[in-house]
């Protein structure tokens, strides 16, 4: 049997680390076969492990909305990663940049042993003179002070304050991925397409991937199309002559 190899570009974007694969995909009618191993070392990159950040280098963003911290903690889930952790000085510096008109703000430690939200094993802290006190043994909760330096105290978590969010920065990696066409299927169908990259998706998740660190989509090229066929190249043999 023949095969048409096609070559696609695959968008990639994963929060916090940069990927690079070349896999080679075989296309059968109706059914994407994908080998469990081909994908194996991409899901231990993608991979985030519970409680880790991948590096320092994360974003915040003030939320100009008052909340409990739980609400607030909620809504950082829900629409970033968590209410923010402040693992060293430059991240606290940071945050103090981000000076809005509150001038304490919810971030994500609280009281278990004053742990952070997303498990960082970080033992920075900032706490302000006195704190924390845990005043009539009733905050659990931390808000950092804009008004002096970002310092922490402890708080009731049922008052309401703007608060902090991050997320991990967005790396975007384009993936050239060869395919083998065994059938007369238009690899060019977006039915097609949305087939292959549901099961790319199905993989990562079986590796333990969360299917909200990576966003797979494919790159369409100037003619509109994501697949195009690749020609064989022919090696030109040269004669060697004896003077």
């Amino acid at each position: 049997m023949s095969f048409l190899r096609r070559v696609a570009g695959l968008s990639l974007r994963e929060r916090g680390r940069s990927l690079a694969i070349r896999q080679e995909l075989r296309v059968e009618p109706l059914l994407l076969r994908i080998e469990r191993s081909q994908l194996r070392w991409l899901g231990h990159l993608v991979r985030m492990p519970p409680g880790r950040l991948p590096g320092s280098d994360v974003t915040f963003f003030l939320i100009n909305k008052t909340m409990t911290w739980t609400e607030a903690q909620n809504y950082c889930r829900t629409n970033y990663t968590d209410l923010a952790s402040v693992r060293n000085m430059t991240e606290n510096q940071k945050i103090q940049d981000l000076k809005g008109p509150e001038d304490k703000v919810w971030i994500g430690l609280f009281r278990d042993s004053w742990k952070w939200l997303d498990g960082s094993d970080s033992s920075f802290r900032f706490w302000r003179g006195g704190e924390p006190n845990n005043n009539y043994d009733k905050e659990t909760c931390v808000a950092a002070n804009f008004d002096i330096s970002g310092k922490w105290a402890d708080w009731n978590c049922d008052w309401k304050r703007e608060f902090i969010c991050y997320s991990p920065p967005t790396t975007k990696r384009v993936i050239r991925l060869r395919v083998l066409k065994t059938s007369a299927q238009d690899l060019n169908d977006p039915a097609v397409n949305e087939q292959m990259l549901e099961q790319l998706r199905q993989r990562l998740k079986d590796q333990g991937v969360n299917p909200d660190d990576v966003k797979l989509s494919w790159r369409k090229q100037a003619d509109g199309k994501v697949f195009h066929k690749e020609e064989k190249k022919t090696e030109k043999k040269t004669k060697k002559t004896e003077l």
